[in-house]
């Protein structure tokens, strides 16, 4: 068990709940903004369910992408592990199917996961190794913000406590897969991964993309990693190799001198998908001395860019949602070049980032309300960061009912399901009128019909045809919450016609309240 002494480090965040043994297996904690999908954070410290190209993708791991730390002193022989905890059993056995590539590899004897939505964090402790280890990951979610709250980026911060006498020499480091067009490749298809060196002022890494994707494909787009501050490197990409021959160069390098050995592809390469099989990595990381009992910090960024979101169909068996043929676009990909346009352009504002959101966490957190409501309210947030919520490039809000694991269920912004969500009038309520807009602008036909759920791309938003009472009548009272919160009469006079002809439609020979005396009987 890690002790209080590291559960109280850090600051900053209130912990909302504390997670050990088998009740950290199942954790994936997202993040990402809002409507830009999300990587997991899991339980024991590893990257899982990555959820960025423009699907849910739960259970896809990027078994190449980690953090480690290397250690070295006076009288401390060099060693290396992974910041993570032990493989849980699942993994070992198969069941989970992460982690498999890397299981030789050494962790942490002790871990601890933290969360208070959007906050994660991670402890790592173990009684031969010289440094205890603190992993923190999030995404900035400050109410009312939704620029800074739907940003394609995880921060990711890496802190190293010494528990040694001596001074040591420090290296973390994070290896990253270059995943784009992962179902590509697991069909068999033709694969290029690309690792490409990019730098900035304070700043360097990768961005990673495959040269044999089509720029039309809904999976096309990059990825991007950067290492900040003084005493970076970048070190050479790597891949498994045949009899793990690549992940054993590349860990004997990184265990000797604190950087991976070089091996026949150098920092930046092109690595032909025959010499590594399908998964190939670039390595970044910073060096830094760590006093006696001291504590030093390595800051890490992921961004990601993903353009071509499809509009979506109905499944013809059962829920599952399917791609259509035009593409949509995403709005949080238009301010941004590509993934190191989304570093480079706010790797100044971190500070700001964990500022805000942390007001914004400790402020909820010191309510009065019980710890089990505050825990459900605030981790719920999370759905608006999934692919259950996306915005198309014009910036309309939309969201399935939920998530298959690779699949969206039941498309449209169904009313009578979205009914029942009450966060984003009040936390993002100019996203809440748009929502509206949506249903009485473009779903709402001349005679009140409300299309229940809204067709892409809008051009065919009422192609469904069907409308359903409860979300119809439901989308009224949501409308008055909108214009009591925002005090907007203009922006309630330009829906009202289409409202009150939604409410007369009930009146209609045969319709839900033919009578018109306000209680349904059709």
């Amino acid at each position: 068990m890690v002790g209080a002494k590291e559960g109280a480090a850090g600051g900053g965040w209130p912990v909302g709940r504390r997670y050990v043994g088998n009740d950290r297996v199942h954790i994936s904690l997202p993040v990402g903004g809002i409507g830009t999908g999300t990587v997991g954070f899991g339980g024991r410290g590893q990257f899982r369910d990555w959820e960025l190209e423009n699907h849910p993708s739960k259970g896809l791991t990027s078994e190449l992408t980690f953090l480690a730390c290397r250690v070295e002193g006076a009288g401390t022989a060099a060693e290396a592990r992974i910041l993570e905890g032990a493989l849980f059993d699942e993994e070992v056995e198969g069941a989970l199917g992460s982690g498999a590539a890397l299981a030789g590899l050494p962790r942490f004897a002790e871990c601890e996961f933290q969360a208070t939505y959007p906050f994660g964090r991670v402890l790592l402790r173990d009684p031969h190794y010289p440094v205890q280890a603190k992993v923190e990951m999030f995404n900035p979610l400050v109410p009312g913000v939704e620029e800074m709250s739907s940003l394609p980026l995880a921060v990711i911060s890496v802190t190293l406590e010494s528990l040694a006498e001596v001074a040591l020499d420090c290296s973390v480091m994070l290896s990253v897969e270059a995943l784009v067009g992962h179902s590509r490749r697991s069909q068999g298809l033709p694969s290029r991964p690309l690792v490409a060196t990019r730098s900035e002022p304070g700043l360097q890494g990768y961005v990673l993309s495959d040269e044999d994707l089509e720029p039309g494909h809904e999976e096309w787009g990059t990825v991007a990693a950067a290492v900040l501050g003084e005493s970076t490197w970048l070190g050479p990409n790597w891949g498994v190799g045949k009899w793990n021959q690549g992940l054993l160069a590349m860990w004997r390098g990184y265990a000797e001198t604190g950087e991976p050995k070089a091996g026949t592809f150098g920092v930046g390469s092109a690595v032909p998908a025959a010499t590594y099989g399908s998964s190939v990595a670039g390595t970044l990381g910073a060096k830094r001395l760590l006093e006696p009992h001291g504590t030093t910090e390595g800051v890490f960024l992921l961004g990601w860019h993903f353009p071509n979101r499809r509009s979506w169909l109905w499944g013809g068996r059962g829920p599952g949602g399917v791609a259509g043929p035009d593409t949509v676009g995403n709005f949080y990909s238009k301010g941004f070049a590509d993934a190191w346009d989304v570093l480079r352009s706010q790797a100044h504002r971190l500070a700001d980032f964990r500022a805000t959101t942390e007001r914004f966490v400790s402020s909820f957190w010191s309510s009065d309300l019980s710890p089990a409501t505050k825990e459900a309210a605030l981790f719920n947030l999370s759905t608006l960061r999934s692919q259950t919520f996306f915005r198309t490039a014009d910036s309309s809000p939309l969201g399935w009912e939920g998530c298959l694991d690779d699949a969206g269920s039941c498309l449209g912004s169904c009313t009578h399901v979205w009914n029942y969500e009450l966060a984003t009038a009040f936390l993002f309520g100019s996203m809440a009128r748009q929502m509206r807009e949506l249903e009485y602008l473009h779903a709402t036909a001349d005679d009140g019909a409300m299309s229940f759920r809204i067709m892409l791309p809008l051009s065919r938003a009422q192609e469904y045809g069907l409308v359903a009472a409860d979300g119809q009548f439901g989308c009224v009272v949501k409308l008055f919450r909108e214009w009591r919160l925002s005090g907007d009469g203009e922006w309630l006079k330009k829906l009202w016609p289409a409202c009150r002809r939604s409410v007369e439609f009930a009146w209609t020979k045969g319709g839900w309240d033919a009578d018109r005396d306000g209680v349904a009987e059709g």
